[in-house]
């Protein structure tokens, strides 16, 4: 008798390893999606199997995680710098009972796998390649019996994420050597405008240029090399009243006040790659007035435009990533044509980059006709007799 029923546990256990070694057959992964950083791999996916006898199963059981031992994860560099990595995941589940529930749920992991990179130093890590490095990923179910399912093959990339260092003392020069045509007065009530202006003339500067230091090297961490500069242009909007009181139309809106460090790239900003020269300790670029022209930032008509611009500076690694932006300081030179071999000279420091127009004097307003206040003011009078 104990021989029967031994023998009957065994053809059991034989059906039952059979019918999981069908059910991984036909077993196959749905929703896969890849998460890279530049030191980490996360893969997540989901388990589909269709069952005949679905009615007579439990949710656990036609959960098809509840039938695997493990998965075996089997990582190959394309570029064949790394060697071939195999190991055995198998993430866990979270039992969860809400409050006034009599059952159990069954939080799921949010990834299969998560593959860190532990073995490479930061200096490994910071100079990834532009177009990252590729790895080969084959992840095989493996049932309680030992049985391989079709393994999900895919690739993923890990891609740099190290900005560097940008300078934070950068500062925007634009001197202008003004001439007697420059400052004379120019009277909008005349008959006769010259040249037929519709707004003031905007004063050309001489050139523009940046100066700044390279910044240290950091004490922690890698160094992460430089290989571009760009000149960051923000446009705003600004009025002809000047900052006298400070209203809402001249200080602009509370948003536009917070301070720059905070800045982020924003698509309507225009970048001017810079061409630096000179030494770390003192590093300087010359930008030419047709290629503020060619991007937008000088007026073409050569007439002052309601716009003001922030300056940020920005820099890029050799492996493609960008920095933060820092805050540029404005510098504005004046000198005349009598002065140019002197060194004395007016300077400004404006918050934002406003193009100088050329002085103009507006016509008056007409006053108004002294009979019209007296028959408003008789009017007014008779109403109040009126009423009283």
């Amino acid at each position: 008798m104990n021989r029967l029923n031994r023998k009957r546990d065994d053809e059991f256990i034989l059906l039952t390893l059979a019918k999981l070694a069908l059910l991984l057959i036909h077993l196959s992964f749905s929703g896969s999606s890849i998460f890279t950083d530049a030191n980490t791999i996360a893969i997540t996916w989901d388990l589909v199997q269709s069952y005949a006898d679905a009615d007579r199963l439990t949710n656990l059981q036609k959960d098809p995680e509840q039938h695997l031992s493990h998965y075996e994860v089997r990582r190959r560099s394309l570029d064949g710098r790394d060697p071939e990595t195999v190991y055995r995941v198998k993430s866990a589940a979270v039992l969860h009972k809400e409050e006034n529930a009599s059952t159990l749920t069954l939080l799921k992991p949010r990834f299969q796998v998560v593959d860190h990179f532990t073995t490479e130093s930061l200096d490994d890590v910071a100079s990834l390649p532009t177009e990252g490095r590729s790895y080969l990923y084959s992840i095989t179910p493996i049932d309680f019996a030992g049985n391989a399912g079709h393994p999900l093959t895919l690739v993923a990339t890990r891609y740099p994420n190290e900005p560097p260092r940008v300078p934070v003392n950068a500062e925007l020069q634009i001197p202008y050597q003004l001439t007697a045509d420059d400052i004379k007065l120019y009277d909008m009530g005349a008959e006769h405008p010259p040249e037929n202006m519709t707004g003031p003339r905007v004063i050309e500067p001489t050139k523009c240029q940046v100066t700044w230091v390279e910044p240290p090297p950091p004490r922690t961490g890698p160094t992460v090399a430089i290989d571009d500069y760009f000149l960051v242009f923000r446009r705003e909007t600004t009025l002809p009243i000047g900052s006298y009181g400070l209203d809402s139309s001249t200080q602009q809106p509370r948003t536009k006040l917070l301070p720059t460090s905070n800045a982020r790239p924003l698509q309507t900003d225009i970048k001017i790659k810079l061409q630096p020269q000179g030494l770390s300790g003192g590093r300087y670029a010359t930008i030419d007035l047709e290629t503020l022209e060619q991007a937008g930032i000088f007026p073409q008509s050569r007439r002052w435009q309601p716009d003001s611009w922030k300056v940020y500076f920005q820099t890029v690694s050799t492996n493609g990533v960008p920095s933060a932006l820092a805050p540029v300081q404005l510098l504005l030179t004046f000198q005349t044509k009598e002065q140019k071999n002197t060194i004395a000279s007016e300077e400004r420091r404006p918050a934002s980059l406003e193009w100088l127009p050329q002085p103009i004097q507006l016509a008056l307003l007409p006053p108004e006709d002294q009979r019209q206040l007296w028959v408003k003011l008789i009017s007014l009078c008779l109403k109040q007799a009126h009423i009283g």
